[in-house]
């Protein structure tokens, strides 16, 4: 949903390489190719020619940290009702919607 969201959105170009790196903490190499191409999928459908879905350890991929440090900011907005860290971060996010599950 992500990804069709920032498509949609128009918030990634075709012409531009899209690499995707995805926290190593799942061992299962049939479920990372699952999910590697449950991914790519809809990039493909989209158009975009050039990308790719790699997993590293949160260690060596320092870009994981910060992924971390925002998806925690954003959960405490939404589950602890405190904005004090995505007050750092909001002016950054281009696209935010509320999805709850029933």
């Amino acid at each position: 949903m992500l990804i069709m969201g920032l498509i949609f959105n128009k918030s990634v170009n075709r012409e531009e390489p899209i690499r995707i790196v995805i926290d190593r903490k799942n061992q299962n190499h049939k479920l990372n190719e699952e999910l590697f191409a449950h991914i790519k999928g809809p990039l493909s459908i989209a158009g975009f020619m050039d990308m790719s879905v790699s997993s590293k350890s949160s260690d060596a991929e320092k870009s994981l940290q910060v992924a971390d440090f925002i998806s925690w900011a954003i959960f405490r907005k939404y589950e602890m009702k405190d904005e004090s860290f995505y007050g750092m971060i909001s002016f950054m996010i281009e696209y935010e919607e509320m999805i709850t599950l029933h």
